[in-house]
């Protein structure tokens, strides 16, 4: 799904114009293919540089791996993170960074983003990420967590279409 947030957001704007994408350094080899073909997008040598050069941080890991590589990482009180994780909430997202809740959001994509035709799911209803992902199709902010939930539910039924 990062894929296809960095397709959508790097065709969203023009190269003058468009936020530049920094990518940390996890999937370098399938990071690099993306900054060779998209303008405006780079991969940072480390996790810390890319939220050093960012206003807006997106984790794009798996569950399990969101708690290590926060914690790791030194935020400022200028920074918003954006969580792609599925299952951490709001709170242990905000623990882990050690960052304040109102500067911590739940985001969840779907694949249509790329071509900036999907819909994304997340709370809470921070200006600047409802903005960035309006971009991608269509922002949906939760009223809670717990409506962010069944709206995830209902993006589970997606995945057996996509994979037909």
């Amino acid at each position: 799904i990062a894929s296809a947030v960095v397709r959508g957001l790097s065709s969203a704007y023009g190269p003058e114009e468009g936020p530049s994408i920094l990518l940390g350094p996890k999937g370098r080899g399938r990071w690099d293919a993306l900054a060779d073909e998209l303008p405006g997008v780079a991969v940072a040598p480390t996790a810390q540089a890319v939220v050093d050069g960012s206003d807006i941080v997106v984790c794009a890991v798996l569950p399990q791996q969101v708690e290590p590589l926060l914690s790791s990482l030194d935020f400022s009180e200028d920074h918003t993170l954006v969580s792609l994780a599925s299952t951490p909430t709001v709170a242990e997202l905000s623990a882990a960074a050690r960052m304040p809740k109102a500067r911590v959001v739940r985001a969840l994509p779907l694949p249509a983003v790329a071509l900036r035709q999907g819909a994304t799911a997340l709370y809470p209803a921070e200006p600047r990420v409802v903005s960035l992902f309006a971009a991608l199709g269509e922002a949906v902010p939760a009223a809670s967590e717990a409506q962010l939930l069944t709206l995830a539910s209902c993006t589970a039924l997606l995945g057996q279409l996509y994979h037909q």
